[in-house]
C-alpha cells in the first residue's frame, strides 16, 4: 500500500514538471527543424576534408663506423634521430621541388550559388601558362563559358575591374601576363554544349612555388614512430586525389634526393681520378713524343738493350713508387679536409687504394655525419641542438682520422723509401749500360710507369662508377598515400548529435528561464499554495462565442461550468437566494465571461437566477447578450422614481435567467453603490431569486468590489492562466487573511486543457476528452494538431 503511496508522490510530482515542457512541443519541433536543418546545411556547405597519409621506413646504415667510435671512446653516446629526416622532409626546398613537377601554382574553383569549391582532375579547361607577371598573383580572376568555344575572362585588381571575351586556344595577353585556355581532356563531353553547364562561373587563383611551399610545409603532418624507424607523412585536404599526389610526388623526390646525396661521394671520387687521368694522360703523351724523337735523333729503330731484368725491374719499383705517391696526395687532401683547408668531396680513401678498415669506417662515420649536417643547413635550421651535438662528434671523428691519416703516412714514407733505394741500386746498374741505350731505356720506364699508373685509375674509376650507378636509398616506402573515402570533417555524426542535443536543451532552457522569469500564474499548484478555496477549473475558450454555455451547451468548456455550478454548493450555505459576487485583480482575467456563463448555467438547472450588471465603469454584459445598456443598475441607484421592473429584462433565449445591466456610466460609481438604494436593491432581488449573480469591476483598480462584497455569501475571485500575476494573486491572499471578504474562494480560468490536472485529480472535464463533446468541427488544424500532444 506504502509502495503505491510512493509511486502516487512520485507521479505527482514529476507530471507537472514534465508538463511544464511538454506543452510546448511545437517550439521542441521548432528547434528541432531548425537545428537538423543547419546541421543538414553546414554539412553540405563546407568542403568534406579527407585524412591521406603515406609510411616510410628509413634504413640505418651498417657500416661498422658506430662499433669502432665505441671502441675507439667507450663512454661515447652515438645518437641517430630521425628528426634530421623530418626537417628534410618539410624543407622548403624538397616541397618546392616536389610543387614545380605536379603544377600546383593553378588553383580552379567552380563557383556555385551558394557555395565555391575547387576542382583539380574534373576542371573543364586548363591554363597554359607563359609568362605570369606581379599583378596575376594578386588578381582575384573569374572565367564565365558563354557556349562551346567562348568565355569571359573577368579581372578584379586593385577594385579595377576588367573583361574582355575570348575563344578557347587564344592567346591572352594583358597586365596579368601571357596565358591561353584550352579544353581539359578530363571535361565531360557535354560540358560545353549542355544546358546546365551553361553560364558556369570559374575561379582561377596564381600561386608562387614558394607561397605554395609555405601553405603546404604548414599543412602536412609527419611523425616518428616510437618504436621502429619509420615516419608517418599525413595531409589533410579537401581533395584526396590531390592530396595523393603530392604525398607521393613528395616521397618519390625524397629518395631521389637521398640517392643524389649518396651518389654523390662516388661523383666525386669519379672526379678526383679524372684529373688524375688527365695529367697522366698529358705525361704519355710528352714521354711517347720524347721518345720518339730520341729514336730518330739517335738512329735507333729497336731496343738494343738485353738488360730485359732490369729494366722489368726498375719498371715494378717505379709503379710502386707512383702508387705510393698517389696515396700521399690524397692523404694530404684528406688531412687538409679534416683541417678544414679544403671543401668536402666526399671521397672514400677505399677508392683510391688505401686499404685500412678503420680509415674507412671512419670516413664513412664522417660522410654520414656531413650528410646528415647538410641536411640539418637544407631545413635552414641551422642553430639546434641536434646539430651542436653532429658537430661535436664530427670534431672528434676528425681527430681520429688525423692521427690514422698519420699513422698510415708514416708507413708509406718509409715504404716509398725503401722503393727509391731499390730503385737506386737498379739504376746503378743500368748505368754500365751504354749511354744511347740507357737514356732509350729511362724514357721506356717513364712511359710504362705512366701507362701503368693510367690502367691503375682506369680501373678505379670503372670500379667507382660501378658503386655510383648501384646506389640504392635507405628509404624505403611502406605504404604509398591512397584516397580516404570518408571524410574526416564535418563529422556528420557528430553534428547531428550535437544538433539534435542543442534542439533539445536549447529549447528546455528557453523554457525554464521563461518559467523563473516568468510571474503570472501558471498552474494549480501555484493556487493551492494560498490556501485559498479552489471553487472550479475553466478552459481556455478557442472559440468565438463568449456565452459558451448557451451557444455550445455541450461542450467541455460547459461541462466545466456544471462542474463550478455544484462546487458552489459546498460554498454558500442553503439559503433561498444566494448571492455570489464574481470579480478579478485587473481586467482581462474572464470575469464577466465568468458571470455571464455562471448566470446561463444556473439557469439551466431550474433555478430563478439574475444576473447584475455592478460594475458601473466598463460594463460588459450587455455587448454579450445584446441588450440595452439605456437603463439599468445606475438609472435605480441615481433615481428613487426608477423600481425594480423598470431596468430588469428577462432572457429571451434562457428560462429562469433575468439580467440588470450597468445602465449609463455615472460620475461617481463608489458612492452611489454606497447609497441606501444599492440595499433595497439586494432586498428586493433577495425576495425573488434564487441565485444573484453579481459582475463588478477588478478589486485591485477600483473600491467598487469591496463595497459590493458585503452583500455577497460566495465572493469568487478569478484567476487567469498566464494573466493574472503572482502579485494579484498575493494581494487576494492578504484579503483573504485579513477577512476583508468574507467566505473567498479562485475560479482558475482559460486554462489550457490538462495543463492544471497533473497530480491534483482535478480537471475541469473530469477526464471527458475532446471528441466526446460536440465542439470540434470548427476547431483549426492547428488547435487539433497541439492537442494530439497535449
Amino acid at each position: 500500500m506504502r509502495e503505491n503511496e510512493g509511486d502516487q508522490e512520485e507521479d505527482f510530482g514529476l507530471k507537472p514538471i514534465l508538463y511544464q515542457y511538454l506543452r510546448y512541443w511545437y517550439v521542441y519541433a521548432a528547434f528541432l527543424v531548425t537545428c537538423l536543418g543547419s546541421a543538414q546545411f553546414y554539412t553540405w556547405y563546407v568542403n568534406p576534408i579527407f585524412h591521406t597519409e603515406t609510411k616510410l621506413l628509413i634504413k640505418r646504415d651498417d657500416s661498422g663506423a658506430d662499433e669502432l667510435i665505441k671502441q675507439l671512446n667507450p663512454g661515447k653516446t652515438i645518437q641517430k634521430p630521425i628528426e634530421s629526416e623530418i626537417e628534410i622532409l618539410m624543407s622548403e626546398q624538397l616541397l618546392e621541388r616536389s610543387l614545380a613537377k605536379l603544377n600546383f601554382e593553378t588553383l580552379y574553383f567552380l563557383v556555385g550559388d551558394v557555395k565555391t569549391t575547387e576542382v583539380y582532375n574534373d576542371r573543364p579547361f586548363n591554363i597554359i601558362i607563359d609568362t605570369l607577371l606581379f599583378p596575376a598573383y594578386f588578381s582575384k580572376i573569374e572565367i564565365q563559358f558563354l557556349d562551346s568555344t567562348h568565355f569571359v575572362l573577368r579581372r578584379i585588381f586593385q577594385d579595377e575591374q576588367k573583361s574582355n571575351e575570348y575563344s578557347l586556344g587564344d592567346l591572352i595577353e594583358n597586365e596579368l601576363g601571357k596565358i591561353k585556355l584550352v579544353k581539359s581532356s578530363s571535361a565531360p563531353a557535354d560540358f560545353f554544349n549542355h544546358e546546365d553547364y551553361r553560364n558556369r562561373n570559374f575561379l582561377v587563383q596564381f600561386y608562387t612555388i614558394q607561397d605554395l611551399g609555405t601553405i603546404y610545409r604548414d599543412a602536412i603532418e609527419i611523425y616518428p614512430n616510437s618504436s621502429s624507424s619509420a615516419i608517418t607523412i599525413s595531409l589533410k585536404s579537401a581533395i584526396p586525389q590531390k592530396a595523393v599526389n603530392f604525398l607521393n610526388t613528395l616521397t618519390e623526390e625524397y629518395i631521389l634526393n637521398d640517392i643524389e646525396q649518396r651518389s654523390e661521394f662516388a661523383k666525386n671520387t669519379v672526379a678526383f681520378i679524372d684529373n688524375q687521368l688527365e695529367n697522366i694522360n698529358a705525361e704519355l703523351k710528352i714521354v711517347e713524343e720524347q721518345i720518339e724523337q730520341y729514336k730518330i735523333l739517335k738512329g735507333i729503330t729497336n731496343s738494343q738493350v738485353n738488360s730485359d731484368y732490369l729494366i722489368e725491374n726498375v719498371h715494378m719499383v717505379d709503379v710502386e713508387i707512383s702508387r705510393i705517391d698517389v696515396k700521399l696526395e690524397f692523404i694530404d687532401y684528406l688531412q687538409d679536409y679534416v683541417s678544414g683547408k679544403v671543401g668536402n668531396k666526399n671521397i672514400s680513401p677505399s677508392s683510391i687504394g688505401i686499404e685500412s678498415i678503420a680509415l674507412s669506417r671512419l670516413i664513412a662515420k664522417l660522410q654520414e655525419l656531413e650528410y646528415e649536417r647538410k641536411k640539418i643547413g637544407f631545413s635552414n635550421k641551422e642553430n639546434n641542438p641536434y646539430a651542436i651535438s653532429i658537430d661535436n662528434e664530427m670534431e672528434y671523428i676528425k681527430t681520429n682520422i688525423k692521427e690514422n691519416l698519420t699513422t698510415i703516412k708514416q708507413g708509406l714514407i718509409v715504404s716509398r723509401n725503401a722503393s727509391i733505394k731499390s730503385l737506386n741500386r737498379y739504376k746503378l746498374l743500368i748505368s754500365g749500360i751504354p749511354t744511347s741505350e740507357k737514356e732509350l731505356l729511362s724514357f721506356e720506364r717513364q712511359f710504362k710507369v705512366k701507362e701503368e699508373l693510367y690502367t691503375f685509375l682506369l680501373q678505379k674509376r670503372a670500379e667507382t662508377e660501378i658503386t655510383m650507378v648501384s646506389t640504392v636509398s635507405n628509404i624505403k616506402v611502406v605504404s604509398s598515400a591512397k584516397p580516404g573515402f570518408f571524410p574526416i570533417t564535418p563529422n556528420k555524426n557528430k553534428i547531428f548529435s550535437i544538433s539534435l542535443v542543442l534542439a533539445l536543451l536549447l529549447p528546455t532552457i528557453l523554457i525554464y528561464l521563461k518559467n523563473i522569469l516568468n510571474d503570472k500564474v501558471q498552474d494549480l499548484q501555484t493556487i493551492t499554495e494560498t490556501k485559498i478555496p479552489l471553487a472550479g477549473v475553466i478552459g481556455v475558450n478557442n472559440s468565438a462565442e463568449n456565452l459558451i454555455t448557451l451557444n455550445k451547451p455541450k461542450s467541455p468548456l460547459s461541462e466545466s461550468f456544471r462542474v463550478f455550478r455544484t462546487n458552489i454548493q459546498y460554498f454558500t450555505s442553503e439559503k433561498a437566494c444566494q448571492k455570489i459576487l464574481v470579480t478579478s485583480s485587473i481586467g482581462g482575467e474572464g470575469k464577466t465571461f465568468t458571470s455571464s456563463n455562471l448566470s446561463i448555467i444556473l439557469a439551466m438547472s431550474g433555478k430563478r437566477t439574475i444576473l447584475v450588471g455592478c460594475d458601473l465603469r466598463k460594463p460588459k454584459i450587455v455587448k454579450d447578450f445584446g441588450i440595452p445598456n439605456n437603463i439599468g443598475v445606475s438609472t435605480y441607484l441615481s433615481n428613487s422614481e426608477t423600481n425594480l421592473a423598470d431596468i430588469t429584462i428577462k432572457s429571451e433565449d434562457i428560462s429562469n435567467l433575468d439580467i440588470i445591466p450597468s445602465g449609463p456610466v455615472p460620475p461617481n460609481p463608489a458612492e452611489l453603490i454606497m447609497s441606501q438604494r444599492m440595499d433595497d436593491l439586494f432586498n428586493l432581488l433577495h425576495d425573488h431569486y434564487d441565485f444573484i449573480v453579481i459582475d463588478t469591476p477588478p478589486v485591485g483598480l477600483v473600491t467598487d468590489a469591496s463595497l459590493i462584497s458585503k452583500y455577497a455569501d460566495l465572493n469568487i475571485f478569478v484567476v487567469r492562466q498566464n494573466v493574472s500575476r503572482i502579485i494579484h494573486l498575493n494581494n487576494i491572499k492578504k484579503l483573504y487573511n485579513e477577512g476583508k471578504f468574507k467566505n473567498v474562494s479562485i475560479l482558475f480560468n482559460a486554462v489550457i486543457n490538462n495543463s492544471a490536472s497533473y497530480g491534483y485529480g482535478y480537471s475541469y472535464g473530469y477526464g471527458y476528452g475532446y471528441g466526446y463533446y460536440e465542439d470540434e468541427a470548427e476547431r483549426n488544424w492547428i488547435a487539433k494538431f497541439k492537442n494530439i500532444f497535449s
